[in-house]
């Protein structure tokens, strides 16, 4: 159970309903324009079409909510990157060494060299933004991100350092499998 009440579903007014049931969208209930606006930047960040693949897109999340100690998205964003290697064929050995090492200490990972660049720039964001400088974003670059993957990078790591503290901060719990 959250640390606040939310309210059910149906009785969210209809222009704030969305189509996700998920603990972490149904917690804005208290106020609904967040609830919408939310969704939609999820949506927007980590599903819609864009430079970066969607495992990349998971890796950050799977790296980040573990840096911020934050289960509920570490859980879910470790299920969608589990599956979505699946589907790229990788090996479930494999699989589950990277989701290990993403989940505990990225640089173990055996990653592609832009994939650890853009894990290093996330991490520094996550750990200490007032650090992050033009070299860091050179070497984004270099590794072959233009400037909407570095800005979707950074939108991503900064999307995941607010909705784990929304998580933890409310007592978001995970949901019910089946």
């Amino acid at each position: 159970m959250a640390f606040i009440d939310t309210i059910p579903y149906d009785q969210v007014p209809e222009p704030w309903q969305v189509n996700d049931r998920d603990h972490i969208i149904q917690i804005h209930s208290v106020h609904p324009q967040t609830l919408r606006h939310h969704y939609e930047l999820y949506i927007e960040l980590m599903r819609k079409r864009g430079p970066l693949s969607r495992i990349r897109r998971e890796m950050i999340a799977v790296v980040i909510s573990a840096e911020n100690r934050c289960h509920y998205r570490l859980h879910h964003h470790g299920a969608g990157l589990r599956q979505l290697l699946d589907r790229e064929g990788v090996a479930e050995s494999r699989r589950e060494r990277l989701l290990g090492d993403l989940a505990g200490d990225y640089r173990a990972a055996e990653l592609d060299p832009a994939d650890r660049v853009m894990l290093d720039y996330a991490m520094k964001l996550t750990r200490t933004p007032w650090d992050i400088d033009a070299a860091d974003i050179a070497a984004l670059r270099q590794t072959g991100f233009d400037d909407r993957s570095i800005h979707d990078i950074c939108a991503i790591t900064a999307y995941f350092a607010f909705v784990n503290r929304i998580a933890d901060g409310l007592g978001v719990e995970l949901e019910s499998a089946g």
